[in-house]
């Protein structure tokens, strides 16, 4: 379900997304006439959550907030969040999460942690005999993979964005059953 997306650095919604609770309470909360502050507070949930976003390839979710808030005008950088955008949040992760998703999120994390072991790796540390403790080929291994690696997430990620596209075109943002394209 396309729930809210941002275009041209503007949060924009499907009619339907205001009608789902969570996101209604963002949006009726905020009492300003521009409602600016609900605006962000949607743009922050998608930043957060959404593949899509340019925030996140940062794995750390700590991380990506402080990111995603240096961009949000009418949150500060010590923006917390509170139940209403937690709540909101699980739902948007719900609604918009298909298993391509949960497979690319799956594959960040865990190529995050080769990124920081590799980077932990000493090749001067040696062992009581003096051997290296670490097999350079290994390693060398590893880093002659990255292009095919690199290649399978950029598919991977085409394969959301036709996924999402399509989900758009269908007629009235139906959401496609589980055996509708077979397996």
């Amino acid at each position: 379900m396309k729930i809210f997306e941002i275009e041209n650095n503007n949060v924009t919604y499907a009619p339907q997304a205001l009608l789902l609770k969570p996101f209604k309470e963002l949006w009726e909360r905020d009492k300003s006439k521009s409602k600016g502050r609900a605006k962000d507070e949607l743009a922050y949930i998608w930043y957060m959550e959404d593949v899509r976003s340019d925030f996140y390839d940062i794995v750390d979710e700590d991380e990506r907030r402080t990111e995603v808030l240096k961009f949000l005008t009418e949150l500060p950088p010590s923006y917390k969040e509170d139940a209403a955008i937690k709540t909101a949040k699980k739902e948007y992760k719900r609604l918009s999460e298909g298993m391509a998703v949960k497979l690319l999120k799956d594959a960040m994390i865990m190529i995050q942690k080769m990124r920081v072991a590799m980077l932990a790796t000493d090749f001067d540390e040696r062992d009581k005999s003096g051997k290296p403790i670490h097999d350079i080929d290994k390693v060398m291994r590893y880093v002659d993979r990255i292009p095919t690696l690199l290649k399978s997430l950029k598919e991977t990620y085409r394969e959301i964005e036709r996924e999402a596209q399509e989900q758009h075109l269908m007629r009235g943002d139906r959401i496609k059953s589980t055996f509708e394209e077979g397996i």
